[in-house]
């Protein structure tokens, strides 16, 4: 069977424990496509952001099997002309609920929450105007918690709620978590610098929230009134004091419950930001998982690594899985913490 064809992802040996050697076959252009992890149900879907035509359909691993089948979302949409995937999320029944943006043309563009049923058949279209969702994860009888911002905000408006929850049907059942719980506002919930927009998990009676552009979590009630929130400005201040490192880079932010998120840095010899047409040496760019304890806002570092020739596919509790890529050959590591 060719390299390029098919990758053979292995849970490796990494750090001091290790999960069970599990054996799997996921395809080398499915392994490099963006990804987003739904940590609420332990599913990594392939083929998040910006899609044509020409891309593959959206697939779905749940402990390293394909889940369901394939989501062409361009067969259901006739005259579509690309589309953003903002977020997926495993709904009941082998179901799957996608975030969408719709692209017909400039002027024609529709905000929707796609359901498809196990079979990869679409069920329902939720169009969520004037919201615009960035995040969404569903529990286990249907109902769908999205993150998002109003494409009418007003600025002259004092605050409105970033949280919606819908029912099995789209119905609003509640909305709360008001945008001025960020000192920007409802962008607080956007996207920034390599974190490409908010992530929601859902842990019981709590929803946890990162917002990339406040750089804060937020643990909520599933009424959206926070409990305990932290900013990860402060704490990467502090790790940089702690690692006596010149510059810090956030790379990526993974939740893992309502108390631990996990952090993937970048630490940096050099203090300043190198301009696009220079080259970076290796050997000054550290990477290293940070385990964030919410409640008190501590920390401590999982994993340090030597390369960045891999990306994590998914964080469980007290586990990390992570991509390596290195030559010709990848496997899936398997780190404990």
């Amino acid at each position: 069977m060719k390299i390029r064809e098919t990758l053979f992802c292995v849970l490796c040996i990494a750090g001091c424990l290790v999960s069970p050697v599990v054996s799997q076959i996921i395809p080398v252009d499915q392994a490099l496509r963006p990804l987003r992890w739904d940590g609420s149900n332990s599913v990594m879907f392939l083929g998040a952001g910006l899609l044509q035509k020409s891309d593959p359909p959206i697939r779905a691993y749940a402990n390293g099997i394909q889940r369901g089948p394939d989501l062409d979302i361009f067969k259901d949409f006739p005259g579509l002309s690309d589309l953003i995937v903002d977020d997926v999320t495993a709904g009941p029944n082998g179901s799957t609920l996608a975030a969408v943006v719709l692209r017909f043309s400039e002027k024609s563009v529709r905000h929707v929450i796609l359901t498809y049923d196990s079979d990869g058949a679409l069920k329902e279209i939720w169009d969520t105007e004037p919201y615009y969702h960035l995040a969404i994860v569903a529990d286990p009888n249907g109902n769908v918690f999205a993150l998002g911002n109003r494409l009418d905000d007003d600025p002259t408006k004092p605050s409105y709620p970033l949280l919606i929850e819908y029912d099995h049907s789209g119905n609003i059942l509640h909305e709360g978590l008001q945008s001025l719980v960020f000192p920007m506002g409802a962008t607080g919930i956007n996207e920034s610098g390599r974190i490409r927009g908010p992530s929601l998990l859902l842990r019981g009676q709590h929803i946890i929230v990162y917002a990339p552009e406040a750089n804060d979590i937020l643990v909520c009630g599933v009424d959206g009134m926070i409990k305990s929130r932290v900013n990860v400005s402060d704490v990467l201040e502090r790790i940089k004091k702690q690692d006596k490192t010149k510059r810090l880079v956030l790379e990526d932010v993974f939740l893992v419950d309502d108390n631990t998120v996990i952090l993937d840095i970048n630490e940096h010899d050099k203090a300043e930001e190198l301009k696009s047409n220079q080259s970076v040496d290796p050997s000054s760019i550290h990477p290293v998982l940070y385990s964030l304890d919410i409640p008190t806002g501590t920390f401590r570092p999982v994993l340090r690594t030597p390369s960045r020739n891999w990306k994590i596919a998914g964080v469980k509790t007290g586990t990390i899985s992570m991509f390596s890529l290195q030559g010709s050959r990848a496997s899936l590591k398997s780190v404990t913490f």
